[in-house]
């Protein structure tokens, strides 16, 4: 310790001694009170003592006005976190020798931690004009472009080092980051090959590459290095996993569902087992759309191995309905065939098929297993559902109804048949259901809104509609639906220039609305905005081109 103690003093000497040289008006002789000083203040650094170092460098600094000295300062500053501080004696020491990298360095160093990154970017571009090629000016700016989100200045400096310097993992990692997030998934598969390079038993960078292979469909380069990971980590249950994955996606299904068994230490696996890994990757779709021709392919499998099982049928019809609706019945078809029409099976179908719009074929369903499940819950729902759709809304009543005897309570039923109700105008009606419903969930936000809404729109009762309105916006501030609802009950109370407020507010987070802007229209009529009630009206229009009522509107105001 002594001895590296002693090693140290001199280069630091040596360090003072060049510094002291590189100033224009001092000699090379100093005083010997500012090496003493100097010296101790070395030593105190040494022992982590850094307020004593501070007292015996600004000593120093009595006796020599040195850059070295303000250099020191600034960096035991730096370690006590008092970053102006440092700041200010960086800047003493560049007054003093301006063109010195290593002063230059620690001064942008010192604004990274001020998260000054307008100076550090000027700080290190300065560097480069004095060293075009100084490899921590590269970096570091490489670096403070990433912070501020800008990755394509980032990459350039980045690239530098790289052609300048040869490759170095630290770099290459942060150029991987930036063009992962690029998706340039070819310029990541060369980066990763870099760092096996440098470090070829890398497990972690293999297992990223394999990654990006899968990413690009490359699943014969991503088995390869799985499998050899795999003999490496017999028991990376991730691994396995990813593995499994390639397989399905390279269509080898037998391989991946081998080697999914071997996850669970298994040999084989059952055909429920099998359909639970298939309805799982069914199940991603949603987040990864890649995932559906994995999926469609383990379905394909799974139909072909076993012929006489519905739920491959179903899930395959699923899958194709936005493609090929032909295609999909026959697979519906074949599914209720083998299930014996199972109720839960078709349920899904007809879901599917209204979902789809195809409510002519989801009718057809219901009548076709009406008689096995007339008693069903969600059967009479659905029925009323595409019935009602269909323009079947009488009819539809009945179905609601019968729905309604099993689950009496049910909110989103009883907001349904309040609607119904009110569209054939039995008003009494529609405002009981309400009621009712009202009774079971007093603060239901879409019980609130929809009951004032249909009051407004008779205009009866507005005063218990306005206060219905404003409990519905309480409990959901930002419901564009809500907040029309509002604003036309304002309307209806002449209270124009409210129900303008609420109406904008409904179009700043659906502008899109045609009932909405015909509200708008409305308001900003009521207020002597001609020209904007017709602009409103005009784009209510262009939504919905087939509205006589709104057409009469512009047609009247343009007389």
């Amino acid at each position: 310790m002594y001895k590296f103690l002693i090693i140290y003093i001199v280069f630091s000497f040596v360090s003072l001694s060049q510094a002291f040289s590189q100033q224009k008006d001092t000699a090379i002789s100093f005083s010997k009170d500012a090496l003493s000083n100097f010296i101790d203040g070395t030593v105190s650094e040494l022992r982590n003592e850094n307020e004593i170092a501070l007292n015996y460098f600004n000593n120093s600094l009595k006796f020599e006005n040195s850059a070295g000295i303000h250099f020191v300062l600034s960096k035991v500053y730096y370690k006590l976190f008092r970053y102006q501080e440092a700041l200010l004696e960086a800047h003493s020491a560049l007054k003093l020798s301006p063109d010195n990298i290593e002063y230059l360095n620690y001064l942008g160093k010192i604004y990274y931690a001020l998260k000054n990154y307008d100076e550090v970017i000027k700080t290190y571009e300065l560097i480069l004009k004095i060293d075009s090629l100084n490899v921590n000016a590269l970096y570091s700016l490489g670096k403070v472009y990433e912070e501020i989100n800008k990755p394509s200045k980032a990459i350039v400096y980045y690239e530098k080092v790289i052609d300048e310097y040869g490759f170095d993992i630290e770099v290459l990692r942060r150029m991987y980051t930036i063009y992962l997030g690029f998706k340039d998934y070819q310029k990541c598969i060369e980066i990763l090959k870099y760092a096996l390079l440098l470090d070829p038993y890398n497990q972690y960078f293999k297992q990223m590459l394999a990654d990006i292979y899968t990413l690009v469909n490359n699943n014969e380069a991503a088995i390869k290095i799985y499998e050899d990971l795999l003999r490496l980590n017999p028991s990376d249950k991730n691994i396995k996993t990813e593995l499994v994955k390639a397989y399905f996606k390279l269509n080898e299904i037998e391989k991946g569902f081998r080697n999914f068994a071997k996850t669970l230490d298994k040999d084989s696996l059952s055909y429920s087992e099998k359909l639970q890994i298939a309805e799982l990757y069914y199940s991603l779709i949603q987040q990864d759309k890649s995932i559906e021709p994995v999926a469609r392919n383990i379905f394909i499998y799974l139909q072909n191995q076993y012929p006489y099982e519905s739920l491959p049928y179903l899930y395959l019809g699923t899958l194709e309905i936005s493609d090929s609706f032909i295609i999909a019945k026959q697979y519906f078809d074949k599914a209720i065939q083998l299930s014996d029409t199972n109720k839960e099976i078709c349920l899904q179908i007809v879901n599917t098929y209204f979902t789809a719009n195809y409510n002519a074929e989801a009718l057809s369903i219901l009548k076709r297993i009406y008689y096995k499940y007339s008693n069903d819950f969600n059967i009479n729902y659905l029925y009323g559902l595409v019935l009602q759709r269909l323009g079947e809304v009488s009819e539809s009543l009945n179905y609601y109804l019968k729905a309604l005897e099993k689950e009496p309570d049910n909110i989103p039923l009883l907001s349904t048949i309040a609607m119904v109700y009110n569209s054939l105008k039995k008003y009494e009606e529609s405002d009981a259901i309400h009621e009712r419903a009202l009774e079971i969930d007093p603060d239901n936000p879409l019980i609130l809104n929809n009951y004032a809404y249909n009051l407004s729109l008779r205009g009866v009762n507005l005063v218990k509609a306005l206060a219905m309105a404003k409990k519905a916006i309480e409990k959901e501030p930002n419901s564009a639906s809500f907040l029309d609802t509002f604003g036309w009950i304002l309307y209806k109370m002449s209270d124009f220039i409210n129900a303008r407020i609420y109406i904008e507010k409904s179009l700043s987070i659906n502008p899109q609305n045609w009932v909405v802007l015909d509200h708008y229209g409305d308001i900003l009529l009521a207020l002597g905005y001609r020209e904007e009630a017709k602009e409103a009206w005009s784009k209510a229009l262009k939504i919905n081109p087939n509205n006589e009522e709104i057409k009469n509107k512009i047609n009247n105001i343009t007389k």
